[in-house]
């Protein structure tokens, strides 16, 4: 995968007069399209790494809310021991 600075260098040489490396314009586009599908593939892949740690974050805020639900019990059930 190419680095944001090897990405930039090849935008500033496509875009210098009429240097165009030997790309043609239908080499170019394809190019461009090639530069955009793999953007596109990333995209998806951290969004769904991002919504995996959301989803992990939020099974561990309600498991909290379960164990913090299940010490209240508990103290009540000693209260209820407590009384006999």
């Amino acid at each position: 995968m190419a680095t944001d600075e090897e990405l930039k260098q090849r935008v500033t040489q496509l875009e210098s007069s009429g240097n165009t490396g030997g790309l043609t314009p239908a080499s170019a586009s394809e190019e461009l399209a090639e530069y955009r599908a793999t953007t596109s593939e990333i995209h998806d892949e951290l969004a769904r790494r991002i919504e995996e740690l959301d989803d992990c974050t939020a099974a561990e805020e309600a498991l909290e809310e379960i164990i913090d639900r299940l010490d209240d019990l508990e103290a009540r059930l000693d209260d209820l021991e407590a009384r006999d």
